[in-house]
């Protein structure tokens, strides 16, 4: 018998070797040697026998061990490598027959075999193996789940102490754990800085480490942990489909805890500032815990890479923090009074001033917790003590107590200044606290109605869209029920709910909606439409064109079809708004009571506008689409013009002399193009006004049909646009999608503007500074026009002339002059040779005046 012992797979560790296995391994070793063997014609008829013996034998075994190979190669699976070149079985017992032990070219084989593999190629087994060692199986439990910066810095304690336990559950879980880590961190990071809506999609990768060779790994830390966590967390990872991926759940932990989020971020800055405000009691041993966890914080800013406030600011946060107790002990006091003036923490400290003082004030508290004398308990029970005996027995004994130390009046002096200090210290931060409140309110009050739009639109205010309305110019004088419901409040958040109550749009076209950049809505486009309009529906830009004639859905005062609208517009995905509102007929004045038609009306043209002015304040946010970002919203509204209106009736006027659109143009810096349908394919005479900012459509104006004075011009019957109208309008948009450029319009200068023109000198005047005005006529001449037309008088002044050293004028009433009166006259030479038949004099005349 001979004993071979070989190095095992360590994936087989703890698995007991069927003896078939064994045996059929031993006849794979013996059946080398025996078909290898070339039998002598001298052996023996015995030796004959055997040797067939062996050779059945071996057949069966060969049998055997192939379905041994098959089994175990199944539970091996895909791993590198095979079962034939890493797989060796621990102390295997096989019987070389003795025909071949006694034959002496077989012994050097024998005892390969017998002495087992090699040294190197034991190394090379141990190298390809992977073993789960035995040993921790549980984690610490992850700190509950609270909003604040101290929960999240919780959750990275927990990552320190796991990383410590997931380096020993295998030789190369380290690196394993390192990697999970990098790619959690990296995806994570991917997210904290993404929107939203982009957090939706991002998952992390890394299935490679879950698979293949990490596979009993990757199971055995899913366990871990779960087992970590709490129950409303398990349940969150198996609804997921996650508990089986420790990078997955590992991603969820950091989304839920947010390291290094927003909300983390906003606390730590909050404790640094004050952190007064974090102590659970106002007393020593917190005030301690505090001032200990100060450091921390401070750390945690420089690894999330943030600035920490300033210098001053940290040092009165510390000192607001401790001043109560280190003001009960004088030496304290005096000790940290010279530390801050040596500091010089009251001017311009420095950080590492600051950390000296953050040091010497956890000193000195820890100081005063050590010399307070801990409370004691006695377990002995008080003695009782009769009362009668402390009753005094005679009259003496009863004023025993006269006479007494009444105290340090210097003490009690200083004790009434403290109070009277902290009696005026709360008086002064009452008073800046409301000196705040009014600057706050005066800035409230400075607020234009713009600034309301603005902050309806970024933050989603909905008081401040109702201000907005309220404050509107162009909305002023309305009826009531004309501006109701136009304010929608969660709204950006709620977009494909909002997408989804639209009831006369497929899904496929709600679908082309919510992902389409850029809207051109028609709104009031007829019964029929215009088909041309839907040659700009291409690319990322989308047309949506509503008439209440097409669809009883299409009518804008409902709340689904009104709120998909301003959705687009709070958004910053309208890039025009065009159409022909209703009451072409006429609106009502202002003083004239509206009936339920007009009041319709107004509301329907008093949406169009509004909707048109979220549109644009949209886009000068942080909330509109990056590319649409700056970029002016194209805004067309068409009516019969004011020349062609009938005042039939006193009670009604045209949209272009309402106070309504007077005010909405001077805010918007709209204009007005009058031309006349007639020459642009109409059937009928049509004087039509269009009130835009497209510059694009500035042609159209004073385009008008030539006709015999007094002949009758028929009226137009509907609001039907003629095709020249149509394609004027989808060419002006074509060009403004691709550089939109607005008609010219005053503005007053801007902050940058005005540096310019105070740098330049005054070089050009204007009449909204003061310089300009107040120094008119002492400099250079401001002409606008350089070259006036002919027969052109032009004057100015000058002066006031300083003073020299002839300053009087000549003559017997000679007097000091400070302006004269330059006078220009443009006369034409050849005019005036035409005209004489001389020639003009080549000095202008200036010789004669000598």
């Amino acid at each position: 018998m001979t004993t071979t012992s070989v190095a095992q797979n360590n994936w087989m560790t703890g698995l007991e070797v069927p003896r078939w296995v064994i045996n059929g391994v031993a006849a794979v070793a013996t059946r080398r040697t025996c078909f290898s063997a070339e039998v002598s014609d001298s052996n023996h008829a015995a030796t004959t026998a055997a040797y067939t013996v062996a050779e059945s034998r071996n057949e069966a075994l060969m049998n055997e061990l192939g379905e041994a190979r098959r089994v175990l190669e199944a539970a091996y699976g895909d791993r590198e490598g095979n079962f034939q070149e890493i797989s060796y079985v621990t102390h295997m017992i096989y019987e070389v027959p003795e025909f071949l032990r006694k034959n002496p070219k077989y012994q050097t084989l024998i005892q390969q075999v017998a002495s087992g593999p090699k040294d190197e190629e034991r190394n090379t087994a141990a190298e390809g193996t992977f073993v789960i060692k035995p040993g921790t199986t549980t984690l610490a439990q992850l700190p509950e789940l609270t909003p604040g910066a101290e929960t999240a810095m919780k959750f990275q304690d927990w990552l320190e102490l796991t990383t410590a336990v997931m380096c020993d559950v295998s030789e190369q879980s380290g690196s394993w754990w390192r990697r999970v880590l990098q790619e959690v961190e990296s995806t994570y990071r991917r997210w904290l800085g993404s929107t939203p809506l982009e957090r939706l999609s991002i998952q992390p990768e890394g299935e490679e480490l879950s698979v293949d060779r990490w596979l009993r790994l990757n199971a055995r830390v899913s366990a871990m942990l779960l087992g970590a966590m709490s129950p409303e967390q398990q349940a969150e990872m198996v609804s997921h489909r996650i508990s089986t991926s420790v990078v997955k759940m590992l991603y969820r932990l950091h989304t839920l805890y947010q390291p290094g989020g927003s909300n983390e971020r906003e606390d730590i800055l909050r404790k640094l500032q004050s952190p007064a405000d974090n102590l659970a009691s106002n007393t020593l041993s917190e005030v301690l815990r505090v001032l200990r966890s100060w450091p921390r914080w401070i750390a945690r800013c420089a690894s999330l890479q943030m600035m920490p406030p300033d210098s001053s600011v940290l040092a009165r946060g510390l000192k607001q923090l401790t001043s109560s107790h280190l003001e009960q002990s004088q030496d304290a006091a005096f000790r940290t009074a010279m530390v801050r003036t040596s500091l010089r923490l009251d001017g311009q400290p420095r950080m590492e001033d600051v950390y000296a003082y953050q040091r010497h004030l956890q000193a000195e508290v820890e100081t005063l917790l050590a010399s307070r004398p801990a409370a004691t308990t006695t377990t002995g029970q008080e003695q009782p003590r009769l009362r009668a005996l402390e009753r005094p027995t005679s009259a003496r004994e009863r004023e025993k107590g006269k006479d007494k130390d009444k105290g340090s009046p210097a003490a009690a002096l200083a004790l009434i200044a403290k109070l009277e200090d902290k009696k005026r210290e709360r008086l002064e931060n009452e008073t800046v606290t409301t000196l705040d409140a009014v600057n706050l309110a005066a800035l409230t009050m400075d607020k234009s109605w713009w600034d309301y739009v603005r902050d309806y639109v970024d933050i989603g205010s909905h008081e401040a869209g109702l201000r907005a309305l309220r404050d509107a110019p162009f909305l002023q004088g309305l009826p009531g029920e004309c501006l109701n419901g136009m304010v929608q409040e969660s709204i950006c958040e709620r977009g494909w709910d909002v997408m989804k109550k639209v009831d006369f749009l497929s899904r496929p076209q709600k679908r082309r909606l919510w992902t389409a950049k850029r809207w051109i809505v028609h709104l009031y486009a007829g019964a029929v439409g215009h088909y041309k309009m839907f040659q700009l529906d291409e690319g990322d830009t989308v047309v949506i064109e509503l008439d209440l004639e097409r669809n009883k859905a299409h009518d804008i005062q409902r709340d689904s079809t009104w709120r998909m609208l301003m959705w687009g517009a709070l958004t910053g995905r309208i890039e025009a708004v065009v159409g022909g509102p209703p009451g072409r007929n006429g609106l009502p004045c202002l003083d004239q009571k509206a009936t339920k038609k007009d009041v319709r009306n107004l509301t329907l043209v008093a949406r169009m506008l509004w909707l048109y002015t979220v549109a644009e304040a949209a886009r000068t946010t942080s909330s509109a689409l990056p590319p649409n970002r700056k970029r002016p919203v194209a805004f067309m509204v068409e009516h019969p013009a004011e020349e062609n209106w009938v005042g039939n009736h006193p009670s009604t006027t045209s949209l272009w002399t309402t106070t309504t659109w007077r005010a909405f143009a001077e805010e918007m810096g709209m204009g007005l193009v009058t031309f006349d349908q007639g020459v642009m394919g109409a059937t009928t005479t049509s004087t039509t006004t269009l009130g835009t900012n497209i510059y694009y459509l500035m042609g159209l104006d004073a385009m008008r049909e030539e006709s015999a004075e007094g002949e009758a011009r028929p009226r137009p019957v509907d609001g039907t646009w003629s095709s020249g109208l149509v394609d004027a309008v989808v060419m002006a948009l074509q060009f403004w999608r691709r550089q939109p450029r607005e008609i010219p319009r005053m503005a007053a200068l801007t902050a940058a503007q005005w540096k310019e023109h105070v740098a330049s000198g005054h070089a050009k005047y204007h009449r909204d500074c003061l310089t300009c005005v107040m120094s008119r006529g002492t400099g250079r001449r401001h002409a606008r026009v350089k070259h006036p037309d002919m027969f052109t008088l032009t004057t100015d002044i000058e002066g006031p002339i300083k003073p020299g050293l002839d300053v009087s004028s000549k003559g017997a009433l000679g007097k000091g002059l400070r302006y004269m009166l330059i006078g220009k006259y443009t006369l034409p030479r050849e005019y005036v040779k035409a005209y004489s038949g001389k020639e003009p004099p080549r000095d202008d005349g200036m010789g004669e005046l000598q």
